[in-house]
């Protein structure tokens, strides 16, 4: 066990090399549990104890981003120029509509709007802040990882919104084991008003999400970066397909199109121990109906990976580098503005999810804040003290 242990060690200190250290005494409660984790690794359980320990050194990596992002993020600021959980599933709606329970603080008109927000990590229910900054609690809902206010059943849900069909009636779970990141052979799909489960069988992989269509569940492989390829998971029959091969890497699912990266030899790639050599740097959109594919945009010495869209359906991304992270709106091939730049935050769990759009401008969930992109430039309108991560538009 102590030779395990060291090696655990070891390995983790390598990995956080590029950050700023985490606090000592967290290090040391990450190490003691994956010693714990496997308790005689033996010759004939090799799998089992590469996944925890790549489970854990994920964990460590993250909260080091985060007490990185803590220690050193100055509030983020707009370009100059362009070239920029498991949650409790109880009813809970906007402060100043029936059926809200609010606690504290007085309730804004009925007729304001507001955006769900929480903050992560944290074990603390939502909040909801009107475009003005009016930051109202809500008590319907406990969180302790992460979540997605679903607008049209009123409730918090347990998933992204990837993971959530069109009208919000149902949404789809992997069932991981332990609640930890692994392979899975299964999927659930909830209804939403009723609670009910049906499940369907896949073959075991790293699966993940992408998208909850109409013509079906969008998922990949991914574990410690995505894996090319895209299959479809027909509700109806239960049958799954793979839809694209080994030649696509799917970051996102947008109706009938795709939006894929990979590299762009015109311009310069950062490289990852990980990867083994260089990692995308370009988004594209490839049409799923034609096989059409468009080039988009470009970010040098950076990871995009698609957080969110505006009101247009414009997707926005996080161009994630090995110094920090800029956030672009992109509206068209070659056309994206700058809005924010993050130094020393990495792409955390809330960041993938964070941004959305409406007629207000676009909300983004940042390290310090929800803020909003719109007219008047990237303004903070509600301070946090950790990850804001959005739950929907302002409703």
């Amino acid at each position: 066990m102590n030779d395990f242990k060291r090696t655990i060690r070891e390995v983790i200190d390598r990995r956080l090399q590029a950050f700023p250290p985490p606090p000592p005494d967290l290090r040391r409660r990450v190490i003691a549990r994956a010693a714990e984790q496997v308790r005689a690794p033996g010759r004939d359980q090799p799998p089992r104890v590469m996944v925890a320990v790549a489970v854990l050194l994920g964990a460590v990596v993250v909260a080091a981003l985060f007490y990185a992002a803590r220690a050193s993020l100055a509030p983020p600021q707009p370009a100059t120029s362009p070239p920029t959980v498991a949650v409790s599933p109880a009813p809970s709606a906007p402060p100043g509509q029936p059926s809200s329970t609010p606690t504290g603080g007085s309730s804004p008109a009925a007729s304001t709007c507001h955006v769900p927000f929480f903050e992560w990590p944290g074990t603390g229910g939502a909040s909801w802040t009107t475009p003005d900054g009016v930051v109202t609690p809500d008590s319907g809902g406990t969180f302790s990882a992460g979540g997605t206010y679903d607008v049209a059943r009123g409730r918090w849900l347990p998933v992204g919104r990837e993971a959530i069909s069109a009208d919000g009636s149902r949404y789809a779970l992997l069932p991981f084991p332990g609640g930890s990141i692994g392979r899975v052979s299964g999927i659930r799909v909830v209804d939403v008003a009723s609670g009910r489960e049906s499940s369907f069988s896949l073959p075991l992989a790293f699966w993940h999400v992408v998208d909850f269509g109409s013509d079906g569940i969008y998922l990949n492989q991914a574990y410690e970066g995505t894996a090319p390829g895209l299959w479809r998971l027909d509700l109806r029959t239960g049958q799954l397909t793979q839809i694209l091969g080994s030649d696509r890497v799917v970051d996102a699912i947008q109706g009938s199109a795709a939006w894929v990266t990979d590299i762009d030899p015109a311009a310069r790639a950062a490289t990852s121990q990980e990867a083994g050599g260089p990692v995308p740097n370009r988004l594209s959109r490839l049409d799923l109906k034609t096989g059409i594919l468009t080039h988009w945009f470009t970010f040098p010495d950076a990871l995009p990976e698609v957080i969110g869209y505006d009101v247009n359906g414009n997707p926005v991304v996080a161009a994630v580098g090995q110094t920090g992270t800029d956030v672009w709106l992109t509206r068209s091939p070659g056309q994206a503005t700058r809005i924010a730049s993050y130094a020393g935050v990495g792409l955390t769990p809330p960041l993938r999810d964070s941004a959305i759009g409406d007629s207000h401008g676009v909300w983004i969930g940042a390290p310090d804040g929800v803020y909003l992109y719109g007219p008047d430039g990237y303004r903070r309108i509600a301070a946090t003290a950790h990850w804001a991560a959005i739950g929907s538009s302002c409703v």
